[in-house]
């Protein structure tokens, strides 16, 4: 072979075997394959060719001076590019899982079999028209709503359960095929040169987010009501064994006359797990990534809503508040299918429970200070 090839600074380098000057055909070369290497970043199709014109050469299957002439022409062809590219107020990268571009020979034709886990959407400093602004918005919120329910790491005790890992690896596929999709979305629009293909990239982004809820708005909604189950029977099951306890007391202990606290925050925990299926019986996309607009752990909720249930337990049991619906009143609470059957009610209706407490506790200190 009469040359040798060799990494310079990133840059790959014709040379000679023996040391030897090399001819200024060849030196031409290589500045050539240096000023297409600096502009690497923009465009990955030039430096793949030129890569292939440095191998030819160095096995002699092609001359130095046709690879003198292909290699102008793709430097050419790059010049041509970057003017394109500089017009472009976006510029769409896939991410793998490492968290580092994917470099595509095309990028408008990505190689299927390369696992995308991100895109980072890179704005230049040009005047940018407010659809394509609407357009990347949007696309930052679908990509926020993909990462909230295909997250690939387990939080708390979750991440002990044996199922796990392999739960971890299902999801890490189905969100490399998903963000496969949006990173073809994005370069329809955003790194596109045809301003006129946002109307073809906004109706793509909509089957998109249709596609997602029909496949995982099932697993969100039945994850979640799972964790929320948990929590609310565990609850459940301590106010129920509590209850039973207070009612082995003899009368005239405080716990015992308390006793009917415990079934009203039984009923509590049971109407809290029924609650979010009557008030979210269906799911939009945006609703994926934002289930409690409170955002309240399972755990955290079940103990908020049957600390507000004690509250309004106490507000009825000393006549502070009277309820009656028909021939149920709430001053039948000393019994025990009353009590629960209030909680359940309470825990059903949490939000407006909330509100109608801290109306009330407005109220009482607005009385403290005379007004």
């Amino acid at each position: 072979m009469p040359f040798t090839l060799t990494q310079s600074d990133g840059t790959l380098v014709l040379g000679s075997p023996d040391g030897s000057v090399l001819a200024p055909e060849v030196d031409e070369l290589n500045k050539v394959c240096e000023r297409i290497e600096q502009e690497k970043t923009y465009t990955n199709r030039d430096e793949s060719e030129v890569s292939s014109i440095a191998e030819q050469v160095k096995t002699d299957a092609l001359s130095v001076p046709d690879g003198l002439k292909q290699a102008l022409a793709v430097e050419q062809n790059l010049e041509t590019n970057m003017k394109k590219i500089k017009k472009r107020p976006f510029t769409v990268y896939a991410i793998d899982e490492h968290g580092k571009p994917i470099e595509h020979p095309d990028p408008s034709h990505p190689d299927p079999s390369v696992k995308v886990f991100d895109i980072l959407i890179h704005t230049e400093d040009l005047n940018v028209p407010e659809e394509r602004a609407d357009f990347k918005v949007e696309v930052d919120r679908t990509v926020t709503v993909v990462d909230v329910v295909l997250k690939t790491e387990a939080n708390g005790l979750w991440r002990f359960l044996p199922w796990t890992p392999s739960s971890l690896q299902r999801k890490k596929e189905r969100r490399a095929e998903y963000m496969a999709g949006l990173r073809g979305i994005c370069y329809v629009d955003l790194a596109h040169e045809d301003p006129s293909q946002l109307k073809l990239a906004s109706k793509s982004l909509t089957t998109f987010r249709e596609d997602f809820v029909a496949k995982e708005a099932g697993m969100v909604k039945n994850t979640y009501l799972s964790r929320l189950g948990v929590a609310c029977l565990l609850m459940a099951v301590l106010s129920s064994l509590a209850y039973v306890y207070a009612r082995s007391l003899p009368e005239g202990h405080v716990v015992h006359d308390f006793r009917n606290f415990f079934l009203l925050t039984t009923g509590a925990s049971v109407g809290t797990w029924l609650s979010f299926s009557l008030r979210r019986p269906v799911l939009s996309f945006l609703d994926l990534a934002t289930l409690e607009e409170d955002r309240l752990d399972p755990g955290l909720r079940v103990l908020f809503v049957t600390a507000l249930a004690s509250i309004v337990g106490l507000l009825l049991w000393t006549g502070a508040v009277t309820i009656g619906v028909g021939t149920f009143t709430t001053f039948n609470f000393g019994h025990g299918a009353t009590a629960f059957l209030i909680g359940l009610l309470l825990g059903i209706a949490e939000r407006t429970m909330a509100t109608a407490v801290e109306k009330r506790a407005t109220e009482f200190g607005a009385a403290i200070g005379g007004k």
